[in-house]
């Protein structure tokens, strides 16, 4: 498939059915082009054509008015963008506290309701009539519920024998606003048109005109005859300047277009600008005017450079290509690709498959409640259940809402709120020699340090720096990550990056890979008297754990290697259960005291920090004293023995009973100590606030400490993120979780360890220790438990009298094949490593491993960043080619799949090809006379005779009830 940059133009409401297998979705494959001023100066029309798409227009063809639901946030870009989900890919960790929760977001999905009515006449002409209630951005947190009136009129479809690339249709738009709006110096009164364009194709001729009082006219005329494509198109850029940049100054750009399918090239050619002037609710053009590149350049130049004193605003152009001539590369081998809807099939048969039981629509409406002035909609999914923050007021225990993408569905539901999520971690094992190709993050750091291991990791065993800096050079580092390799009997571990997470160096590519052995891990991990080391790793592609016992060192081929995931279970499944944890055990005073600190400098604007807290009980395998290793057994400290802070690890890695710290399940409530606080809940203060997104977004800047802020040794950090977690065992099974014993007492164990303050000895002897390690390895089932900075919802069943369940993402194991597929950065050769795909429902695959991509420069900015923001996708390292199969790793639900929709950003070319020729100027554009008062035309949306009893045919793009034929 060769690219071409009018995709977004594509004839979108062709009536042919499409049927449900693998073969016939070949049909359903698009891809979207940002970045491009072409595609993206349609910005707006996109955004309806993205809601009109997901009516489904030509299935409700004279069938009369119907509801459809459509998810807002998807249609804002016309690419597939997640902000969320692509900033959470891009966030990394260490692997000493890495868990699968991390990635456990819930979807926020926002559905916008409308009524559509689509006739046709006897020569199969359609026409569309919609009516949908959305939310305008007006910038300086002000919005504007308004309504969008649209009309289309299809009187062909796409036929390229006949001329018609992309069929004839006509769409026409109106939008107003529903009530006053608030701009601070100015009013909008209800019913304000903010907004007016259509979009004209007819044949081989395409014309776009879209105007409103805050922006300056955009328009596109483009000539699609034959191969050698040209056009002209007027954009919108905005200069922000000024004492906190508060100045703006208006401009309307002007370009000339060509697009060469032979040559696979799009060209676009800066013609000139003209300034607009604010003057009330409009802009209007001024007489100052910039002829050409150098004159408007100049006007602009503040944006640009090391120190720029002004932002650019643009549509789709970035800061390098608004001036001058530029071109791109239209080949798809060129292209960087980002699906985010794969079709999935069950390779047996290439039906297509789904999850079980997939996320809900929920609507609760003022006919089942009074008290409610306007339907409130809610997207359940397995991580959670999204409501928007403005409605979350109006939500109670006993509001009653009703599932509308089962029309079958006659059941009602309540939304409790819950602040919980609890993660079942169990094992699984496999042989060491199975292990090729998976990817592993190694906390090795606390080797480095350990008296009896510090050698035998470094120079007199492994051979791994242990002194230097973590640099490339030196690669004495904390942490690892790398690849294993398995040929014949040797199992070989290649370290390839390091890190250290806690000093801010993210994962960074050594100068020379660091290496070992199973065979050298057998010899030298031990200390020859029965003290055998085992090895905990992270996969941060499959979000799993691995602990390889020193015996799957041994035995290679042996099922000993124990493999660690989470299922999501309900707290309140867990009602009258005791549970124990040995580190990083929350407790209610601290954590609320920490949100709160948090709360207080989001308040005053204050700037990334760490701040002086931490949600955890002073209880872990650490010396809360100051203390000295008696190298010489005396019983005193001596001039040689160095003092170490509270803080230090124990050496033992566990902790006594009595600072096990003890948790009950009472009434869906975790109850911790009386001491620490009592109930793991939020205040009420900080329930509240909790609620706002400003809050909650604001906090993560800072971040806590994770033992008790005065202690400065092997003091972690972490961001105030979306919840505060701990893990633990029921304690029934707290025995299962003793440490490893050497002789009689517990592993680690020496008297040697004593306080600075008295000489007393720090370490207790005898079978005493409960180790946290033995939770991380999975010796034990065990929980953990998020106190969530969300507020969630558990969706019950009110005619079951039960919650309900949805299925959790499956996993699939792909195995990348040496060819056929298709890398998005150069230099990747990831051929026989596997990944583990989470298959979330709906054609969405996750957990793909990738870069960030700065889509405004073109930059791979790396694997991680500590912020986000606009310009940044998160690509991934390849894309799954069409027939490519996945593994089912719990069941035998093997499926296929093939890329549906996505986005392709094109390749900058350095040169300038040769042929390049503008015919199009500023004349050739449509004009402000063919704009229509649509909300007149069309009438007042239809409020009786609704589809379906009125509740929704259509969820985002998918028929939840077909209309009766």
């Amino acid at each position: 498939m060769k690219k071409r940059i009018f995709l977004i133009l594509i004839l979108i409401f062709n009536v042919n059915l499409f049927a449900a297998d693998y073969d016939d979705d070949a049909a359903k494959v698009d891809f979207y082009v940002p970045g491009i001023l072409a595609n993206d100066a349609l910005s707006q029309v996109n955004f309806l054509l993205c809601f009109l798409t997901n009516t489904n227009f030509g299935t409700f063809a004279n069938a009369g008015p119907y509801k459809a639901l459509i998810d807002e946030a998807s249609c804002e870009t016309a690419d597939g963008s997640d902000a969320a989900a692509e900033a959470q890919a891009a966030t990394g960790g260490s692997a000493a506290t890495s868990t699968d929760t991390a990635a456990a977001t819930v979807e926020e999905v926002t559905y916008s309701p409308g009524i559509l009515n689509v006739t046709s006449d006897a020569n199969g002409a359609l026409t569309g009539k919609g009516w949908f209630d959305i939310v305008i951005d007006m910038g300086d947190n002000v919005i504007a519920p308004s309504t969008a009136y649209t009309q289309t009129v299809l009187t062909a479809d796409k036929n390229d024998a006949a001329g018609r690339p992309y069929g004839n249709f006509t769409l026409i738009y109106e939008i107003k606003t529903n009530s006053a709006v608030n701009l601070g110096n100015q009013n909008l009164n209800p019913g304000t048109t903010i907004l007016q364009g259509y979009l004209d194709i007819n044949g081989t001729t395409i014309k776009y005109y879209e105007d409103g009082p805050f922006f300056t006219p955009r328009s596109i005329v483009a000539d699609v005859a034959n191969n050698k494509r040209d056009g002209y198109l007027l954009s919108n850029i905005t200069k922000f300047s000024g004492n906190n940049f508060n100045t703006r100054d208006y401009y309307q750009a002007r370009y000339k277009i060509y697009q060469d399918n032979a040559q696979e090239v799009y060209c676009q050619l800066f013609d000139n600008a003209v300034k607009y002037n604010s003057e009330g609710l409009a802009l209007v053009p001024s007489t100052t005017t910039y002829a050409n590149s150098t004159a408007f350049y100049n006007e602009i130049a503040a944006a640009f450079g090391n120190n720029p004193t002004a932002v650019l605003s643009t549509e789709g152009g970035t800061q390098g290509t608004i001036t001058g001539e530029h071109c791109w590369s239209t080949d798809v081998v060129d292209a960087t690709r980002q699906v985010y809807e794969y079709g999935t099939y069950l390779n047996s048969t290439g039906a297509r498959y789904d999850l079980a039981n997939t996320s809900l629509t929920l609507e609760a409406n003022s006919t089942d409640n009074s008290g409610l002035t306007k339907s409130i909609h809610a997207h359940a999914s397995y991580y959670g259940t999204h409501v928007n923050d403005t409605d979350k007021s109006n939500v109670t225990d006993s509001t009653v809402f009703r599932n509308q993408r089962n029309s079958s569905d006659t059941d009602t539901y309540n939304l409790r709120k819950n602040y919980y999520r609890v993660y079942q971690k169990s094992s699984a094992t496999k042989a060491l020699n199975q292990l090729a190709g998976v990817t592993f993050q190694w906390y090795s750091g606390h080797l480095k340090t350990h008296p009896t291991w510090k050698d035998k990791i470094g120079g007199s065993g492994l051979n791994w720096p242990t002194t230097g800096n973590c640099d490339a050079t030196d690669r004495n580092c904390p942490e690892y990550s790398g690849t294993i390799s398995v040929s014949g009997n040797t199992v070989t571990f290649t370290a390839t990056h390091g890190m250290d997470w806690n000093a801010g160096i993210k994962p960074f590519e050594l100068n020379t890979a660091l290496t070992f052995t199973s065979a050298a891990w057998v010899e030298y991990m031990t200390n020859g008297s029965g003290w055998n080391e085992n090895m905990y790793f992270y996969n941060p592609d499959s979000r799993e754990q691995y602990r390889i016992p020193y015996s799957a060192f041994q035995s290679i081929g042996n099922a000993l290697v124990k493999i660690t995931s989470e299922t999501k279970v309900d707290i309140t499944s867990l009602e009258g259960k005791t549970f124990v944890c040995v580190e990083r055990c929350l407790g209610a005073t601290n954590l609320n005291s920490a949100i709160a600190e948090a709360f207080t400098k989001v308040d005053a604007e204050a700037a990334a920090a760490t701040l002086n807290k931490t949600p955890y009980v002073d209880k872990g395998p650490y010396f809360k004293v100051t203390s000295y290793y008696d190298g010489n057994g005396n019983g005193d400290q001596d001039g040689g023995e160095a003092s170490e802070g509270a803080g230090r690890y124990n050496n033992i890695g566990g902790v006594v009973e009595a600072d096990l710290s003890s948790y009950t399940v009472t009434n869906g409530v975790l109850v911790g100590a009386n001491a620490d606080g009592g109930n793991i809940a939020w205040t009420s203060a900080n329930a509240t606030k909790l609620n706002s997104a400003s809050y909650r977004d604001g906090i993560r800047k800072y971040s806590y400490k994770t033992k008790n802020p005065s202690y400065n040794v092997d003091n972690w950090t972490n961001r105030y993120g979306h919840s505060f977690r701990m893990n633990a065992v029921e304690d029934t099974n707290k025995n299962n979780i003793k440490c490893e014993l050497d002789g009689n007492n517990s592993r680690g164990y020496t008297n040697r360890w004593r306080a600075v303050a008295n000489d007393g000895v720090l370490l207790v002897d005898g079978n005493s220790y409960y180790c946290a390690d033995k939770i991380r390895d999975g010796s034990v089932t065990s929980y953990t438990f998020e106190l969530t900075k969300r507020p969630d919802y558990r969706v019950y069943n009110v005619t079951d009298s039960q919650i309900t369940s949805i299925s959790a993402p499956k996993s699939y194991e792909y195995e990348v094949p040496a060819n056929g597929i298709t890398y998005n950065f150069a230099g990747t050769n990831l051929a026989g490593k596997k990944y583990t795909l989470k298959f979330e429902g709906f054609g969405e695959l996750h957990n793909f491993p990738g870069r960030v991509f700065n889509t405004c420069t073109g930059a791979v900015v790396g694997r991680y960043v500590d912020s986000w923001n606009q310009c940044y996708r998160f690509i991934p390292e390849f894309t799954l080619p069409a027939g490519a199969m996945l593994t089912d790793k719990t069941g035998s639900d093997n499926i296929k799949v093939r890329p549906l929709r996505g986005d392709e950003y094109l390749k900058k070319l350095t040169t300038l090809p040769n042929g390049r020729v503008y015919t199009k100027d500023l004349s050739d554009l449509p004009s402000a006379n063919d704009l229509v008062a649509v909300s007149t035309s069309i009438g007042s949306k239809p409020t009786t005779g609704i589809l379906n009893g009125g509740k929704a045919s259509v969820i985002h793009g998918e028929t939840v009830a077909m209309p009766s034929q």
